[in-house]
């Protein structure tokens, strides 16, 4: 209702009010839990004041003493972008009714403070997912943006390191979340310029059968090969060589999530990766072979690296056939090297 809008609203940037951060923050989640569900009882005054002041958050630094307000803001409009669509009855869908939501991510995902740039990518990953874009610019316009965030990101030298003016946040985290809403922008994007069969799969994700046809017009769809290849160092590269040299958790964490993320690609448009699968594979055969870390942590990483193989060979079993990669295992084979085949 009216008071949860109220211990919300900010004024120059910081918490008004008097409330506690505590209540503050409960505010937040309750409005994401019930506002999707009161929303068809609301007027289309009380309506357009919730999506100001949802659009209004992604410009402000998240208080001090609450760097999560922004956060679970960002969720909560990005959870009712994701309900409107289905309900949106204007082409274009949500974000024709609702073009304010698209800019201000961006304009997050694009910022220098890193708290709101994390909080940017968790919303574009969430709306990646409902993205309704029959021309496919905004979809590239995404794609593009968050390539840079994850590229600027990366290559700091801060690694686990979280600056007092980042809300907690360190450049590795944002990387991390740059790169799973990046996976989700490739992974949900076709390409408009054709009229392929789509078909829905797993949690509503289209699939254009039109990569078969035209694999360099969909890699260009979401931003070039460049969008990929970012993609890919950020997601496998990145994260193995940290791991490698440091042993961090973070560095295991983001593998793990990398992992995932082009595990979901491969399933379902694996020809986005025809150009650098022999990077992806050669990167997976090295973790299903790494040691260095706790068996526990292991485990479950090296899985993944064997499910994005076996993936890759079901899904495209013409691109894997081509693929040979050569890995080095120290610990097991005393610095030589075991040559792999996927045939």
């Amino acid at each position: 209702g009216d008071w949860t809008l109220s211990e919300l609203r900010r004024e120059r940037g910081a918490s008004c009010c008097g409330a506690p951060p505590a209540v503050r923050s409960l505010c937040a989640v309750l409005l994401r839990r019930h506002l999707v569900k009161e929303w068809e009882r609301l007027g289309p005054v009380a309506r357009s004041a919730v999506k100001a002041s949802l659009v209004a958050s992604f410009g402000l630094a998240a208080p001090e003493d609450e760097p999560d307000l922004g956060r679970k803001l960002g969720e909560c409009a990005a959870e009712l972008a994701a309900r409107l669509t289905a309900r949106c009855e204007e082409e274009g869908g949500v974000l024709a009714s609702w073009p304010e939501l698209a800019s201000a991510i961006l304009g997050a995902v694009e910022a220098e403070d890193l708290q709101r740039r994390g909080r940017g990518c968790d919303a574009a990953y969430q709306l990646a997912r409902v993205l309704d874009d029959p021309s496919g610019m905004l979809r590239r316009a995404f794609a593009e943006t968050l390539r840079e965030a994850v590229r600027s990101t990366s290559s700091s030298d801060d690694e686990g390191i979280a600056s007092e003016t980042s809300g907690g946040l360190s450049s590795s985290e944002v990387t991390r979340r740059a790169v799973r809403a990046l996976g989700a922008v490739v992974r949900g994007g076709g390409h408009g310029s054709h009229n392929g069969e789509v078909i829905t799969v797993g949690d509503g994700y289209g699939i254009d059968k039109t990569d078969d046809d035209d694999p360099d017009g969909a890699v260009d769809a979401v931003g070039g090969p460049e969008t990929i290849d970012i993609l890919v160092r950020g997601a496998l590269e990145g994260p193995l060589s940290q791991l490698l040299s440091s042993g961090a958790h973070g560095a295991l964490r983001s593998l793990r999530d990398g992992l995932e993320t082009v595990v979901e690609i491969a399933e379902a448009r694996p020809k986005l990766l025809r150009r650098d699968v022999a990077r992806v594979c050669a990167v997976a055969a090295r973790v299903a072979a790494m040691g260095g870390v706790s068996e526990a942590q292991q485990l479950g990483t090296r899985a993944l690296a064997v499910e994005l193989l076996a993936t890759l060979a079901e899904s495209a079993p013409g691109m894997m056939r081509k693929v040979r990669v050569v890995v080095v295992d120290d610990e097991n084979n005393n610095g030589g090297t075991t040559t792999t085949t996927f045939a």
